[in-house]
C-alpha cells in the first residue's frame, strides 16, 4: 500500500472547470500511460487500423485530449469517450491522484 504527498498542485480555471499547469504538454507515451495503466482504458492498436494514416490520426488524438484534458481545456466525457467498450463508467476521481504522482515523478507539473 503506497502513500502520496502531492504537495502543492497548481491549477488554472478555463471554462470546461480547472486544470493542472504543466511545465511542457505529455508525449504520446505519457498520455497512453495515462489512459491505459492508470485509467484502464483500452487503446487502439496499430492492428485495429487499415493504414497508418488512420493510426496516426488516433494516436494525435489520444496525445491531443489528454494534454487538452489536463489542463482544464475539455470535460471529462472527452477522456471517457476512449472507452472502447459501452460500459458507461465515470472517470474515478481517486485516479487524479495517481496521475498527479505520475505527473510529479516525470517533472511534468509546475511548482
Amino acid at each position: 500500500m503506497g502513500s502520496y504527498d502531492l504537495g502543492i498542485v497548481k491549477l488554472t480555471e478555463d471554462s470546461c472547470g480547472k486544470g493542472l499547469v504543466l511545465k511542457r504538454e505529455l508525449s504520446l507515451e505519457e498520455c497512453n500511460y495515462i489512459l491505459s495503466d492508470i485509467l484502464g482504458i483500452e487503446l487502439y492498436t496499430r492492428e485495429d487500423f487499415d493504414d497508418s494514416e488512420e493510426y496516426q490520426e488516433q494516436m494525435d488524438e489520444y496525445k491531443d485530449t489528454v494534454n487538452s484534458w489536463l489542463k482544464g481545456d475539455c470535460e471529462d466525457n472527452a477522456i471517457s469517450d476512449f472507452y472502447q467498450s459501452y460500459v458507461n463508467e465515470p472517470l474515478m476521481c481517486m485516479n487524479i491522484v495517481l496521475i498527479i504522482d505520475f505527473l510529479r515523478k516525470k517533472k511534468i507539473l509546475e511548482g
